[in-house]
């Protein structure tokens, strides 16, 4: 983990050490404060998603992205997230973004393609 936020470390020491509360207070105190920099907000979404805290983790994928647009892990992590809550659009929209900018990915890919499965979604053809 290359986290930038002193506070991100913290949290996820206290994760580690079995303080899952303590843990969760600090993402939730200081997730909102910290720097303009895209992976310290990937890293409070990813020990949010550890923490069970889905609608925070979404919401540090979208800081990131409002920082870099174009991060991958980001992109990847918040379509995931969108398509397990059911909005199944949202998620199509970001792994689109991401399959211009990595057409390789295979895991986007087969995540792209499950949403298309979900009733009421179309596939454009292109």
């Amino acid at each position: 983990m290359k986290a930038y936020d002193h506070y991100v470390r913290l949290a996820r020491y206290y994760l580690e050490i079995g303080k899952e509360e303590d843990a969760r207070e600090t993402a939730l105190q200081w997730r909102l404060r910290s720097p303009m920099i895209d992976e310290v907000h990937v890293e409070w979404g990813r020990l949010c998603e550890d923490l069970g805290m889905t609608k925070p983790a979404m919401d540090s994928y979208a800081r990131a992205l409002k920082i870099n647009p174009t991060h991958e892990g980001a992109l990847f992590k918040l379509a995931q997230l969108l398509h397990e809550a059911g909005y199944h659009g949202r998620s199509v929209h970001y792994l689109k973004k991401l399959l211009r900018k990595k057409p390789s990915d295979t895991e986007a890919k087969k995540l792209l393609y499950m949403n298309y499965e979900k009733p009421g979604l179309k596939r454009k053809t292109e």
